[in-house]
């Protein structure tokens, strides 16, 4: 009984994901070696796959190669002019990281890891409250002359919603981010279109999307 209950608090890293795992990352790194992107996007996008790829088997590591990630990105967001994705970035994620590390070491004591679900109530609220936010910061970024204001600001509020339930546990963080992660592969598609040195980060936020597909499923079934 034991032995049952470990294999079900510790997803294992089996061979079949760990080739899934080198092939994600060998796609992101030749395609912006190839393209010439700079060095700062390719190792934002190595960095942030191996970090969400990471968190799906739920690994602590996870959220120190998220720190690397969320630093190096902020400064593309910068040159991108995606203001409110730099304060999300470098305000936001860092702090929520080292708080997330700190909380997931306390939640692999408790009884199915500590993964945590919100109640029906609560759904409905944080989507409320998530429209009329996601509406106020698009029009906030357009009198500050942002660039793509209505997409920055969904994957922006979703974000902020994300790594909170993230760092916390909850299950429902991946439908937070299969919607983030899609709306941010159109952004990026769009970006790339005009400069394809932004292949990298666009292939990133793709494999995000599924792995965010394949994070829920994971801790569905647990849950």
């Amino acid at each position: 009984m034991l032995q049952e209950k470990q294999k079900i608090k510790n997803p294992p890293i089996t061979v079949g994901w760990l080739i899934y795992f080198v092939i994600s990352i060998l796609i992101v790194l030749i395609g912006g070696i190839y393209q010439k992107s700079s060095l700062l996007s390719i190792i934002a996008s190595t960095f942030g796959i191996a970090y969400v790829l990471l968190i799906a088997k739920e690994k602590r590591i996870a959220f120190l190669l998220g720190a690397v990630n969320v630093f190096t990105y902020g400064i593309v967001l910068w040159k991108q002019k995606i203001y409110s994705g730099v304060i999300y970035n470098m305000i936001y994620s860092l702090p929520m990281l080292i708080y997330g590390f700190f909380v997931w070491g306390k939640a692999s004591k408790k009884e199915n890891n500590g993964i945590r679900v919100i109640s029906k109530r609560n759904r409905i609220l944080l989507i409320g409250i998530s429209t009329i936010i996601i509406i106020i910061s698009a029009v906030v970024l357009k009198k500050l002359g942002g660039n793509q204001v209505l997409l920055d600001s969904i994957t922006s509020v979703l974000g902020y919603i994300g790594i909170y339930l993230m760092s916390n546990k909850y299950i429902e963080q991946w439908s937070v981010w299969m919607v983030a992660n899609l709306v941010n592969t159109i952004l990026w598609a769009v970006l790339t279109f005009k400069d394809i040195s932004n292949l990298p980060v666009f292939l990133m936020w793709t494999i995000y999307f599924i792995n965010s597909v394949y994070g829920y499923l994971l801790w569905k079934r647990k849950s």
